[in-house]
């Protein structure tokens, strides 16, 4: 039975390579990690078959064995925490009255813009059309493999669909989201009257946001919270995991601390 549900899962992570793939072709950000986690439960499927014909783990001392499942118990406990979390705000509202609205920038290709940013600034007009007051921030640099910055290409879209020049702020230097928030912060702070407390709306897809409003907070943006856009139902799955890696580098790298956890 083990050994029947080791080799399920590795076909299934094999099938989820290929279907992702089959969407957002073989550029799509970290999809091997399918096919890394397919080898891993080919590799313990093999070790099994082979002890089952002629056995050897049980010459193995167990402290050998022990650890490193330990370890793998204790990692898939972490990544399930993590997992939940991710989860916990991917249908995430954020109500009325925000002064600005960070709209976080992807990766766009010759001027054009992927499904999941077009979400993520449909919600912001829908956002900016309830709140007429507030401000929004198109947050994203340039990158060596792009002909313009993000948030040119976000502003360009804004002005098409109707929104005022003047309601918008243009964050053009950042590379990563992590800077799509200090650089923001840093916009926000030399606008506002001093003293101030803003209320601010992070605007990005389903499965970005837990870990988008994390980093907020651990720059010290308090009242705070985040708008979940659509994202693209296909890849969902593969990119809430791949935000859960996130998180654990954030968390390593001391980006956001535990508390920031906390929302």
């Amino acid at each position: 039975m083990k050994l029947r549900i080791i080799k399920v899962s590795s076909a299934l992570c094999l099938l989820y390579y290929f279907f992702i793939v089959a969407f957002g072709g073989f550029s799509l950000s970290w999809s091997w990690l399918w096919l890394l986690a397919s080898l891993f439960f080919g590799f313990f499927a093999l070790i099994l078959t082979l002890d089952n014909k002629k056995p050897f783990l049980c010459k193995i001392p167990k402290a050998v064995i022990l650890v490193p499942t330990l370890i793998i118990i204790m990692g898939m406990l972490c990544f399930e925490v993590l997992f939940s979390l991710v989860l916990s705000e991917s249908g995430k509202k954020a109500d009325n009255g925000a002064d600005y609205v960070v709209v976080l920038g992807a990766k766009t290709t010759d001027g054009y813009m992927p499904r999941i940013l077009k979400y993520r600034l449909d919600a912001a007009l829908l956002y900016a059309e309830d709140n007429p007051d507030c401000m929004v921030i198109v947050s994203g640099g340039k990158g060596n493999d792009e002909e313009k910055p993000e948030a040119e290409v976000m502003k360009e879209y804004l002005l098409k669909q109707g929104l005022a020049e003047n309601r918008i702020i243009t964050e053009d230097k950042s590379r990563n989201t992590d800077e799509n928030l200090s650089f923001s912060k840093k916009l926000i702070e030399e606008i506002s009257p001093e003293g101030k407390e803003n209320r601010i709306v992070i605007i990005t897809n389903t499965f970005h946001v837990y870990r988008a409003v994390s980093l907020a907070k651990a720059k010290g943006m308090e009242n705070v919270e985040g708008y979940a856009a659509k994202s693209r139902i296909e890849a969902d799955y593969h990119y809430s995991v791949r935000e859960c890696i996130g998180l654990m580098k954030e968390l390593v790298f001391g980006n956001i601390g535990f508390k920031d956890l906390i929302h």
